[in-house]
C-alpha cells in the first residue's frame, strides 16, 4: 500500500508539473505564430528548459528509487529460503523493467518535445515560403561576422536585392506564380553562393546575401555580377517563362561602415539607386546619400546662407 501510494504522488507530482510546462510549450508556439523571434527564446531558454528539466529530475529520481528498493527486497529476499529461489528473479526483474520504462519514456518524451522546440525556433528564423533565413538571423549572423572580422582583419560584405519586376507576375499571373518564382529565386541564389555565405529573404520580393569573408569592394562587386546573371536568367514554372529583373546594392565592412544597421541602411540606398539608374548592381556612394552627414551639414550652411 505505501508503494501505491508513493506512485500515486509521483503521478500527482508530475501532473502537477506538466501543467505548467504545456503553457509554456503552448506560449512558444504562439510567439512564433505572432513572429516575436525574442520572445520564443526567452520562454524556451526561461521557462520551458527549467520545467521541463524539473519534470525529468522527479521521474528519473522515482525510478533510481525504485530500483533501490528492488535491490533492498533482492537482499531480503536472498535470507529466505525456497520462497526466496522462486520470488527472488520476478521482483528483481519488475524493478528493473520500471526503471527502464521510466528512463525510455523519458527519453521518448524528451526527444518529441525536443522535435517541437527546435521546429518552433527554426519557423521563428526562417521564412516560411522559402526556407530562407529572416532578418533576425541575418542580423545576428552578420554581427558575428563583423566581431570575426575585426579579430581577423577580414572584410564583410552585405548585398540587398530587389526583384525588378516581380509585382508584373503577380498582376499577370497571380499570386501562385509569385510564390513559385520566390522559391526558385531564393533556390538559384542559394546554389550560387558559398557554405559561408548567408541568403535571406528581409520580406516580399527583397534578399540580402551575406558575405562574411570578401576581397574588399571588388570581391564583393564580382559575387553580386555572378548572382544577377543568376536569377536573371529565365525561370521556368508550370511550363511558363518567366524573366526578372533584379538590382543589387553593395556594401563592405570598413569602407561603408562598421556596424550591421549601418551596412544594412547603405546597401538599401545602394539599391534604390541601381534601380533608380537602371544600373543592375551599385555600391553605396556617400554622394548619392541624401541622409549623409556631410549632404545634412551643407544642406544646413545653405540654409543659413539664404536666412542671412
Amino acid at each position: 500500500m505505501g508503494a501505491q501510494s508513493a506512485d500515486h504522488l509521483l503521478v500527482e507530482d508530475v501532473r502537477t508539473s506538466l501543467t505548467p510546462y504545456l503553457e509554456s510549450v503552448n506560449k512558444l508556439f504562439k510567439a512564433v505564430d505572432r513572429g516575436n523571434d525574442a520572445e520564443v527564446r526567452r520562454i524556451d531558454n526561461d521557462e520551458g528548459d527549467p520545467r521541463f528539466e524539473k519534470i525529468e529530475k522527479v521521474v528519473l529520481l522515482a525510478a533510481a528509487h525504485h530500483h533501490e528498493e528492488s535491490i533492498v527486497v533482492l537482499e531480503r529476499l536472498r535470507a529466505r529460503e525456497s520462497f526466496n529461489v522462486s520470488t527472488t528473479p520476478v521482483v528483481f526483474i519488475a524493478g528493473l523493467l520500471l526503471a527502464g520504462l521510466f528512463a525510455q519514456v523519458m527519453r521518448r518524451t524528451r526527444f518529441e518535445l525536443d522535435s517541437q522546440r527546435k521546429s518552433a525556433l527554426h519557423a521563428s528564423l526562417h521564412d516560411k515560403l522559402t526556407g530562407l533565413a529572416k532578418r533576425t538571423l541575418l542580423a545576428d549572423r552578420f554581427e558575428q561576422a563583423l566581431r570575426l572580422g575585426r579579430r581577423q582583419g577580414s572584410t564583410t560584405g552585405l548585398l540587398l536585392i530587389d526583384l525588378d519586376r516581380f509585382k508584373e507576375v503577380n498582376d499577370t499571373l497571380g499570386n501562385h506564380y509569385g510564390d513559385r518564382l520566390l522559391d526558385q529565386v531564393g533556390k538559384r541564389l542559394i546554389s550560387e553562393v558559398r557554405e559561408i555565405d548567408t541568403v535571406a529573404r528581409l520580406g516580399g520580393d527583397e534578399f540580402a546575401i551575406l558575405l562574411p569573408s570578401v576581397e574588399g569592394l571588388q570581391g564583393a562587386l564580382k559575387a553580386a555580377q555572378g548572382l544577377h546573371a543568376a536569377i536573371t536568367a529565365s525561370f521556368e514554372i508550370d511550363g511558363v517563362a518567366l524573366d526578372v529583373e533584379a538590382s543589387f546594392g553593395v556594401v563592405v565592412s570598413g569602407l561603408h561602415g562598421d556596424d550591421p544597421a549601418t551596412l544594412m541602411q547603405r546597401a538599401d540606398i545602394a539599391m534604390y539607386a541601381a534601380k533608380k539608374q537602371s544600373k543592375g548592381i551599385l555600391a553605396y556612394n556617400p554622394g548619392a546619400d541624401r541622409r549623409s552627414p556631410e549632404r545634412l551639414a551643407m544642406l544646413g550652411e545653405l540654409r543659413r546662407g539664404l536666412a542671412s
